[in-house]
């Protein structure tokens, strides 16, 4: 299970309305609003192609300038169950 910490950058003065949005993907966190217009996020996901894919769709995002990995770990569940 990839759990990747990222930074989305924002076009100016839509931040909250960004945040709104990336709040659909059920596998988005949001953690923090930062000043400069960017938004710091947890991602988890089941695998890393589906990871890929929803850094595809948060970058094409209406307002969304750029998505930075920050922080990247693959978890194994069945380790962490044991």
């Amino acid at each position: 299970m990839p759990v990747s910490s990222v930074v989305v950058s924002c076009q100016v003065g839509r931040t909250a309305e960004i945040e709104s949005r990336l709040k659909i993907y059920g596998q988005v966190e949001i953690h923090h609003l930062l000043d400069n217009g960017s938004i710091i996020a947890v991602l988890e996901t089941d695998t890393v192609d589906e990871e890929v894919s929803l850094v595809t769709e948060m970058m094409q995002t209406d307002g969304v300038l750029d998505v930075r990995l920050a922080y990247h770990n693959f978890e194994d569940l069945q380790e962490l169950q044991t």
